[in-house]
């Protein structure tokens, strides 16, 4: 299978779907800001592929040939199938993803942490929505929370801050309580 040449003729495939419906080539080229005649040619080229006419070109618009109604099917199933793809994508946009910070001395299990989103460890506290400090962090603003906890770590004692830099992020939020919980 030759990737690239599919991919031509799946945009083909939309473009002759979009004619089919306007009804008009010079509509659909307006509408997807293309020039009449590119899609014109473009159109030609499908015809070529499929070895037939797909449409019967007319002063006042086109309407599709047999062969033309029978692609139009086919293009309105991959319609579908894109529609289904754009659904699942929008939901995995929406999964959430959460970076933290954690000093290296400090170990907290998160495998009980159990939401939908992706929790991912970094190394500068300022790319983070959740974390846990050494030293006391200077002024917050009212988004951020934080709360001072005491880790014990075999013989040593640390102090320790936990800080929620978005509270809006409710994700976030509950990392952040279940880290106070966890630590105290």
């Amino acid at each position: 299978m030759n990737i690239k040449r599919e991919s031509v003729i799946i945009r083909q495939l939309l473009y002759l779907l979009a004619t089919i419906r306007n009804g008009k080539i010079t509509q659909t080229a307006e509408e997807n800001g293309i020039k009449a005649s590119n899609l014109s040619s473009l159109l030609k080229e499908l015809e070529e592929v499929a070895g037939a006419p797909l449409l019967n070109r007319k002063s006042d618009g086109v309407e599709p040939t047999m062969a033309g109604k029978e692609l139009y099917k086919l293009a309105k199933e991959f319609e579908v199938t894109l529609n289904k793809f754009r659904n699942l994508q929008k939901k995995i946009n929406k999964h959430e993803r959460i970076v933290f910070y954690m000093p290296q001395n400090i170990e907290v299990d998160l495998s009980a942490f159990r939401q939908d989103c992706d929790v991912v460890r970094t190394d500068d506290f300022r790319e983070c929505d959740v974390a846990i400090v050494l030293q006391e962090p200077e002024k917050m603003s009212k988004n951020y929370e934080m709360t001072k906890l005491i880790y014990q770590t075999g013989k040593m004692i640390f102090n320790t801050w936990a800080v929620c830099k978005k509270k809006q992020n409710r994700s976030a939020y509950k990392l952040y309580k279940f880290l106070v919980e966890e630590i105290m």
